[in-house]
């Protein structure tokens, strides 16, 4: 009876130092940034910042403000150090749930959609600004992108990446121009919808 005891306290001792060990190892789950606008994103939040755009206008415009953030350094399977995240610029293309569009989304700027001829061509003017603690802005990004590749995708959303703002860029608040330069009036279509997206990443 009493080595029972002992092995049932042993096994409740163990259990506790397990979860304790979990709770250390995990990565804070509260936002540290609520008091931040508009809202950063930040790993694990389940928040990206989102902004429509008319891909098939050329000439359109988005300009947004977002912030770059300390981020918790992730661990695979809580135990191995992933890489820092940093946040992730890309150009979301949404395909309407069950339509039959006749071409893969990931195709569309590999010539195998309703887009031909892009090759070389100039697509998106991107530029980024760091907002000054005095309100003033400095350039730190500037590029005509003539190259646009699928990055990943999930429930009918298909990532193309634009910019991986990590290092050396700093920590604050940033503006957003993306102008679309590219005749894409083929994909004036009501079964895509278009937004420019940023999210964190972490393994690379």
């Amino acid at each position: 009876m009493v080595k029972k005891t002992m092995l049932l306290a042993l096994a409740a001792f163990l259990g506790a130092g397990i979860v304790i060990l979990i709770q250390w190892m995990r990565p804070p789950t509260e936002d540290p940034y609520f008091f931040l606008n508009p809202k950063p994103t930040t790993l694990g939040g389940y928040h990206a910042i989102e902004a429509p755009i008319k891909l098939y206008e050329k000439g359109e415009k988005v300009d947004l403000v977002f912030w770059k953030v300390p981020q918790p350094k992730p661990k695979l399977l809580y135990l191995i150090p992933a890489n820092t995240p940093s946040p992730k610029i890309s150009l979301n293309i949404k395909k309407r749930e069950n339509s039959n569009l006749g071409f893969y989304v990931s195709d569309i700027f590999r010539g195998s959609g309703p887009i031909h001829n892009l090759k070389g061509k100039p697509i998106f003017d991107i530029k980024i600004y760091k907002i000054n603690d005095d309100l003033t802005e400095s350039i730190v990004y500037e590029k005509t992108h003539t190259r646009v590749t699928s990055s990943s995708g999930w429930s009918g959303n298909n990532l193309f990446g634009l910019v991986d703002f990590g290092s050396p860029y700093q920590y604050g608040q940033y503006r957003l121009t993306v102008e679309v330069l590219a005749d894409l009036s083929a994909l004036k279509m009501d079964d895509l919808s278009y937004s420019i997206y940023i999210d964190q990443r972490s393994i690379k």
